[in-house]
Parts: structure tokens; C-alpha cells; sequence
């Protein structure tokens, strides 16, 4: 490994060692459902910040802003964007003050915006093959080609977020 690795994006460093089948996630809880993303669109994780509202914002996708390592973003409402049932608490979990929540900054198609999660799991590398592809009764089909099934590193199957499908419908909430 070279001297200036430390150098080098964490994407860079991750995916330094893999074949194209193979790739690397990561994992989030939002209350009772499960997500992921390529760790090549995860700009930075945080920790619980002030949300700070817009004023006169009709879109209930967006939550407000929010300040991140010196750069604001768009905080988007997931849980309204992916129409999650808001009334499940999880173990341990106390959905007034978001205990868990975090803040992923991830970077779309053309733009880079935030969202919040309540609890993220660690980077995992998955193959390609095993993504179990969605009907068109699934619930998350709008943003998501498939998942992962259940394992012991999270709650529930694991919805990769096919950021193509979720970029598209954000740029639509916004008009």
C-alpha cells in the first residue's frame, strides 16, 4: 500500500481491492426498514444537528436546512419521500428526541443533500448476484431494483437505494 493512503478518499481505499461484482455499502435504519448505499455516494455521516427551517416551504418532502462540516444541504424528509409508517418505535429507541438519528450527506446525480437516519450499521461488502431483485408490489419500488435479505447485521431486508430512481423523484418533489 502506497504512503499517501491516508491521502486517498475512504470510497477509494474500500473499493481499491475489489472486482466488479463485489462492492461495498452502507447500511441505515429508518424506524423499522432497512437501506443502503454504495459507500462511493456517502459524502460524510453526522451526528444530530439543528434542522433549520425554510420559511414559506410548501414541498413536505423538505425538512429544512441543515449545516454539516461548514456546507449547508437540504435536509429531505425520508420519511415522508418514502412514505414510512412514522409510528414505529423500535427497541431502545425514543422517537421524540431521536436517539439513534443521524445524518448521512449523500451525493445524487446533480446535486448533494442530506438525510436523516436513526441508526447506521457498518460499511459491508456484498456481491452483485446476491441483490434479490423487486416486484411491483413492493413497497420501495419507486427507489429502490432490490435488497438484500435479513441477517444478523440488520433488522429487516436491506433495500439498496438505486440513487438514479430516488434522484428522479427528489428533482420532481422540488417542482
Amino acid at each position: 500500500m502506497s504512503d499517501n493512503v491516508f491521502q486517498q478518499p475512504i470510497d477509494q481505499i474500500i473499493e481499491a481491492s475489489s472486482d466488479t461484482e463485489e462492492f461495498s455499502i452502507i447500511p441505515f435504519r429508518i424506524h423499522r426498514n432497512c437501506f443502503s448505499l454504495p459507500t462511493s455516494n456517502i459524502v460524510t455521516l453526522s451526528g444530530k444537528v439543528d434542522v433549520h427551517a425554510i420559511p414559506f416551504n410548501a414541498n413536505k418532502f423538505v425538512e429544512g436546512l441543515v449545516a454539516i462540516n461548514s456546507e449547508v444541504y437540504i435536509l429531505l424528509n425520508v420519511i415522508n419521500f418514502l412514505s414510512i409508517d412514522n409510528h414505529q418505535q423500535v427497541n431502545n429507541e425514543n422517537i421524540v428526541t431521536g436517539l439513534y438519528q443521524r445524518i448521512a450527506v449523500v451525493k445524487l446525480e446533480n446535486r448533494i443533500i442530506a438525510i436523516s437516519v436513526d441508526e447506521v450499521y457498518p460499511i459491508c461488502r456484498v456481491q452483485q448476484s446476491d441483490i434479490i431483485r423487486l416486484t411491483n408490489d413492493d413497497l420501495f419500488k419507486n427507489v429502490s431494483n432490490g435488497y438484500y435479505p435479513k441477517n444478523d447485521d440488520w433488522i429487516d431486508n436491506n433495500y439498496l437505494l438505486d440513487l438514479d430512481k430516488f434522484s428522479n423523484l427528489f428533482e420532481i418533489s422540488l417542482e
